[in-house]
């Protein structure tokens, strides 16, 4: 079968690895599979994308802050007639509202792998598909609701993941890898206790063996050989000490530096030393906000100010570069807050951070907190992106500072005198309207960013045509 993959993100065009491994597992079955990743400035080339593929299925693959695009591309897709299938994390969390979508054949909740091999093998041979656990099927103009299969076990028995997929739009200076699924803790802004609660699992935390792991990377620097990083987006990269210890010691052999995601709270200096000698440059570890309060009670990630600084200081101590994740606009938070937060990035001398507007994502803790405290904007039930502008109001900030410092946040960390008085003064105009004026000049910029990647895309190709790739 022919399969064509969408990838959908409002803002700018990303990879999906959870696509790329699911290329890897349909293509070992003799499936066909193709990728595009669909932004709003590339919506208009759909359909010629469809006509160049000629696909048999189509998979997209949806986030929660992606269903307005979703809706956009179903409407464009509707007049092909051919079948489509909904995955990822919001058809799993709110398949009720993803079912009912016009245009829909099916979705897949959970882990897709052998769910879609029975979809597509039901399919192609005229088969049933309304039993398949994991798959909620419209047929005959009813519902079948399958209930969840249980986690795979051993990840290993995955084939590697299909980097081929991306080689047409992305060159990857810096190389993404995930070594593991499941996250044991709960932040109640995150999907993983959402998860753990559908699943009923203990062992929500999986991950590849050290073996598997290094022959992973070793297949992804094939495909891109000109790669300079790789980061692994692990949510708990540094969990298990013994795992770690072991894979970074394998790992060395490739003499390539890379970057890893760790909790301030699991570091400590023996493991931040062994990260340093086997080439980590950088080190992403989530603040997201100053006040500890928030942290602990709202956010469920209890971890003082001490630790975190003084884990910063380890970090820095060895050479390595912070990079921080931070949250504003959270529940209760007020602008004293907003202003802790940057005066912690500041005093632990964060190197460069990731800044984003708090998003109460369905079927979160945070996201009933909101409801149960009316505190969710009418908009913010139905906007294309969760971090473009605050949809919480509350009685502690009006929403619209909120908006203010998402933008200016960075300058008041980094810049100083005149130079930050004309960047205020810029984004205190910018912010007006629920930043729409920011979004439009962001959205010319990705937009003349991707007609780039794509020309670099296609001269990189000339370099990759006789590698030789096995994924």
């Amino acid at each position: 079968m022919n399969i064509l993959m969408f990838h959908l993100n409002p803002i700018r065009p990303t990879f999906s690895l959870g696509l790329a491994q699911l290329s890897a597992v349909l293509s070992q079955k003799g499936h066909k599979c193709s990728f595009f990743p669909v932004f709003k400035g590339n919506l208009s080339n759909v359909l010629s994308i469809v006509q160049k593929t000629a696909p048999n299925l189509i998979l997209i693959s949806l986030h929660s802050d992606s269903l307005i695009l979703c809706k956009e591309l179903m409407e464009m897709l509707c007049g092909t007639k051919i079948p489509i299938v909904l995955g990822g994390i919001h058809p799993t969390i709110a398949p009720e509202e993803c079912i009912t979508l016009a245009g829909v054949y099916a979705l897949c909740r959970g882990e897709g792998e052998d769910p879609l091999i029975d979809l597509v093998a039901a399919m192609e041979s005229g088969q049933d598909p309304t039993g398949i656990e994991n798959v909620w099927v419209k047929k005959d103009q009813k519902i079948y609701r399958n209930p969840l299969r249980p986690l795979h076990r051993c990840l290993d028995e995955f084939p590697f993941p299909d980097y081929t997929i991306f080689r047409e739009f992305f060159n990857f200076e810096i190389i993404p890898v995930i070594l593991s699924r499941g996250c044991p803790f709960d932040c109640s802004y995150c999907c993983n206790h959402t998860l753990k609660k559908l699943y009923g699992a203990k062992n929500y935390l999986r991950r590849h063996s050290v073996n598997y792991s290094i022959e992973n990377i070793e297949q992804a620097l094939k495909v891109f050989p000109l790669s300079s990083e790789i980061e692994f987006f692990d949510d708990t990269f540094i969990l298990d000490k013994a795992w770690l210890k072991d894979f970074l010691s394998k790992f060395s052999q490739f003499g390539i530096p890379f970057s890893c995601n760790a909790r301030f709270d699991l570091l400590d200096e023996d493991t931040i030393e062994a990260l340093s000698s086997a080439g980590c440059v950088r080190i992403n570890a989530a603040i997201e906000s100053g006040n500890f309060r928030l942290r602990s009670d709202v956010l469920k990630r209890e971890m003082s100010d001490d630790t975190i600084i003084e884990k910063s200081r380890l970090i820095k101590k060895h050479g390595i570069r912070l990079f921080t994740h931070n949250m504003i606009g959270i529940p209760g938070e007020t602008e004293e807050d907003i202003l802790k937060t940057i005066q912690l990035n500041r005093t632990i001398q964060a190197d460069s951070l990731h800044l984003s507007i708090c998003a109460p994502y369905p079927s979160t803790d945070l996201r009933f907190l909101c409801e149960k405290n009316g505190w969710l904007e009418k908009q913010g039930k139905h906007t294309d992106s969760f971090c473009d502008f605050s949809i919480i109001g509350t009685p502690y900030i009006d929403r619209r500072k909120v908006n203010y410092y998402f933008l200016a946040f960075h300058s008041i960390l980094y810049d100083r005198g005149l130079t930050l008085i004309i960047k205020k003064t810029a984004f205190w105009v910018m912010h007006l309207g629920d930043n729409r004026l920011y979004r439009w000049l962001r959205s010319v910029r990705f937009f003349t960013t991707w007609k780039w990647q794509r020309i670099r895309a296609w001269l990189n190709l000339g370099k990759f045509r006789n590698q030789d790739i096995t994924v």
